[in-house]
């Protein structure tokens, strides 16, 4: 089910008129939907798949946002002043950032998963590690979990706090602690703002995040931009603009909620008094009217923003299979480079993962060289894709067009 046939969207889309509501429905269409099972499946497999890759054991960190001082972010862990070496507990999984407010946001989600993991596998996992647990079990390597890398500024917030620990810098600089940010959604921004980070990390997730100007092409985009901003009422914090916090204009909805990056429109009062669709970043119940197993593209949508109207528009879209859409939309986007799977998942919205087994298939079926680029049959099968079938044309019988020989019609009286 579309998110555009659910209940409350139809009712919240009542409020808008004319273009503004055709403009509203697009909006909304190009939101990825990510259910829980979807989620959690994900991030659990991104997790233990590295994992396998490293010897000894790992500490696993919930990404939240942290409290500030007059120094800047608070330290993850307490330090002594001479010499300068941590000791204690971590900072909370879970926390609240002020006293009076004790909402809990997709920190509860991953910090559950988190402790599932870390009881099923006690020797491997270690739930925001003490001091003490880091030094004796020689744990060297930091996964950082979320959600969605937006901005990229919680993220790196977040590791602002661990660098500010003297012991974790030192073990940083002699090469025994590694840091790894696993994410289910990544923006390019964000992604880079990561690397940039002092501590290195390696950034791994499992789709571009989508956002208005990766969805949609840059007239669609120019006018829903044009709406976010004629509805949206003025932010007093000035780091959040009509489409969002720093303007990101992310569209991904998980069932726990949506990212501050998102559309003002969608979760803030809007001008005329329009209710939000997601009251602080809320789903609510318009989860339990959409599917709640994997993730959905619209296959369509993306091959004309990849520019193939005729296969957007030909006779196999309907009727052939997911897995099917899936590999030929891969195809379709190696029309131009970059062609890297990251790059590929980026311009289709499929997961990299996904990515990497079509154009597996797709170089053992010789559709597709080992530099990623369409072979000569690889051609031919997107031009046998794009051409329409010829509707047959129904013989009608006029009664005053029939023959009748005139030797068989009825003599004049």
């Amino acid at each position: 089910m579309k998110l555009t046939q659910s209940t409350a969207v139809i009712n919240w889309l009542s409020h808008f008129e004319g273009l503004d509501r055709l403009t509203a429905e697009k909006l909304l269409d190009g939101i990825t939907w990510v259910s829980d099972f979807e989620f959690n499946s994900t991030l659990r497999e991104k997790i233990n798949n590295h994992s396998s890759n490293i010897n000894g054991p790992i500490g696993l960190f919930i990404e939240r946002e942290l409290r500030k001082n007059g120094s800047g972010v608070q330290r993850f862990y307490k330090q002594k002043r001479k010499p300068r070496s941590a000791h204690g507990a971590a900072l909370q999984p879970i926390e609240a950032k002020k006293y009076t407010n004790f909402e809990v946001g997709s920190e509860g989600i991953i910090a559950t998963l988190a402790t599932a993991l870390t009881r099923e596998r006690a020797d491997k996992y270690y739930l925001h590690p003490t001091m003490r647990q880091i030094r004796e079990n020689k744990i060297e390597s930091f996964f950082i979990l979320t959600d969605t890398i937006g901005s990229g500024t919680q993220v790196s917030t977040f590791l602002d706090s661990l660098w500010k620990v003297q012991t974790i810098k030192s073990l940083h600089s002699f090469k025994r602690l590694r840091f790894f940010v696993i994410s289910y959604a990544v923006t390019s921004k964000g992604k880079s703002k990561v690397l940039s980070h002092k501590t290195k990390p390696e950034v791994i997730y499992s789709i571009h995040c989508p956002t208005i100007d990766s969805v949609f092409r840059k007239k669609e985009a120019d006018d829903i931009k044009d709406f976010c901003a004629r509805y949206s009422l003025k932010q007093s914090n000035s780091d959040y603009g009509p489409l969002g916090y720093e303007n990101s204009g992310t569209l991904i909805a998980y069932s726990h909620g949506i990212p501050n990056n998102s559309p003002l429109v969608l979760h803030k009062k809007s001008k005329k008094n329009i209710p939000p669709l997601f009251p602080s970043r809320v789903i609510g119940d318009i989860k339990n009217e959409l599917e709640t197993s994997n993730t959905e593209i619209n296959h369509s949508r993306v091959l004309i923003r990849n520019e193939q109207l005729k296969l957007a528009t030909s006779d196999w879209l309907n009727q052939a299979s997911r897995q099917a859409k899936d590999f030929i939309v891969v195809l379709a986007s190696l029309n131009k480079s970059p062609r890297s799977a990251s790059a590929i998942s980026k311009r289709t919205s499929l997961k990299v993962e996904s990515v990497e087994k079509q154009l597996e298939l797709a170089k053992k079926c010789e559709w597709v060289s080992e530099r990623n680029r369409l072979t000569d049959e690889g051609i031919n099968l997107l031009k046998k894709m794009k051409v329409k079938k010829k509707k047959k044309k129904d013989l009608v019988w006029k009664e005053d067009i029939l023959y009748y020989p005139s030797s068989l019609r009825m003599p004049k009286i």
